[in-house]
Formats: C-alpha cells, structure tokens, sequence
C-alpha cells in the first residue's frame, strides 16, 4: 500500500465512520487488548454495523463464541434488520445470547456449496428458524443483493 500511495484507515472499537449524510459506520470489534491476546484469527475478525437511515447491517466476519461473547456488552447497538452470518454459520458462531440481542429479521450466510467443512450448521440453522428469522444462503440463492433507500431493504436474486 505504501509503495502504491494508498491510503488507509485502521479503525478503532467505538469509532464511527460517517460515509455520508444519512449512512455511517459503527465500528464494534477487534478491541486492540483482544488482538494482542488473542490465538484464533476468526475472533479478531472486524465487527460493525452499517446504518443507513432506519435500517442497519451487522457485519460480524468470522467471530466465534469467544468473540460473540465480547460482543454482548454491546446489547442494544447490536440489534439490527439484517445479519450477516458470523464464520459460515458453523456451530461456533452466532450463539443464542447473541442473536437474542441482534433480533434480525434477515440472515445472510455467505458458505460455499458442497463445503468441506458442511457449514451451516443445522444448530444454528435452527436458532434462525426458532427466532422467525428470514435465511439467504450463498450456497443455495447465489450471491445476495440488497438495496436500500433508508427505510427499507429491497432484496434481489442473483440467480
């Protein structure tokens, strides 16, 4: 990057980042002491919520339960309209405390078809069902597009 003169911004827990009038940033993970601690890669994955306008998007990388579980102190700024799927949906991710607290009405799990390591997990499959919880899953709908005005979300098939 330096080399191409791009530039970049590493962005904090607790920041936000305003990309325009209506849209924002809430960045909620990595925590700095986290990352210096911490062995799993998946739970120093970036975490943030996308508001724009009324509807928010929360983006939770590959976090597993040790990074659902720092999420909880969070509560009400984790509850969002849509949700996309920590770690492929497999049975370490999106515990139930944590999506009790998110409360999404879409799930977006973006996992491989045929993948070696049979993400989602039917576990977490069923918290999203048992919550009413609409799913989008990359391996059966394809890619997944959703277009905002501020008030409410449009969903499109790729296919």
């Amino acid at each position: 990057m330096k080399q191409k003169g791009v530039v970049y911004h590493q962005p904090n827990r607790g920041e936000t980042i305003f990309i325009d009038e209506k849209t924002s940033l809430q960045i909620f993970a990595p925590d700095s002491t986290i990352v210096k601690n911490e062995h799993n890669v998946n739970n120093m994955s970036i975490v943030f919520r996308l508001i724009h306008g009324k509807v928010t998007v929360l983006f939770t990388g590959d976090l597993e339960k040790e990074g659902d579980h720092l999420l909880l102190s969070l509560q009400s700024y984790l509850d969002s309209d849509v949700l996309k799927v920590a770690h492929h949906g497999s049975i370490t991710s999106t515990t139930q405390p944590l999506l009790d607290m998110i409360t999404p009405e879409l799930a977006v799990i973006s996992v491989g078809r045929k993948n070696k390591f049979k993400h989602p997990s039917p576990v977490v499959i069923q918290r999203f069902l048992d919550a009413n919880v609409r799913i989008f899953r990359t391996d059966r709908d394809g890619a997944i597009w959703l277009n905002s005005d501020g008030n409410s979300i449009k969903e499109f098939a790729w296919r």
